[in-house]
């Protein structure tokens, strides 16, 4: 049996359109919130060394493929999100005890379609996180 900690297998991706978390199907590779803090620095002219403060903290972006269906009207849903001026709430559930989870709000910056012969048709989603619009 496949330990799921070490594979990912199990992870999932949901997105809250307005009524409610709905999984995309058949996530095939996921990389969530990447939180970094930008660097400041603050060197002047009495400074023997440069010097750094901690910035603004920045989630950066959440990339995710699926395996793409154009009848999945959830899919067809999310897609048409792009470009709508709204951020949504999504969430990774990760396949570990207790089911932990990471939610966070964004806007879906890129849905684009790949298909190359042999192989399954899928889509690969950008979304950049942002603070909670509330």
């Amino acid at each position: 049996m496949t330990n799921p900690t070490k594979t990912g297998r199990g992870l999932t991706f949901e997105v809250d359109l307005g009524a409610g978390f709905v999984k995309l199907p058949r996530l095939v590779n996921a990389t969530p919130i990447d939180d970094t803090v930008d660097v400041v620095e603050i060197t002047d002219l009495e400074s023997e060394d440069k010097e750094w403060i901690p910035g603004h903290s920045d989630k950066g972006s959440v990339a995710a493929s699926i395996r793409y269906n154009p009848n999945d009207a959830d899919v067809a849903a999310f897609r048409a999100t792009r470009g709508d001026g709204n951020c949504y709430q999504f969430r990774f559930t990760w396949p570990h005890a207790g089911n932990p989870t990471e939610v966070a709000w964004g806007f879906l910056t890129g849905f684009q379609v790949t298909a190359e012969g042999g192989s399954a048709i899928d889509a690969n989603i950008t979304l950049k996180v942002t603070p909670d619009p509330t």
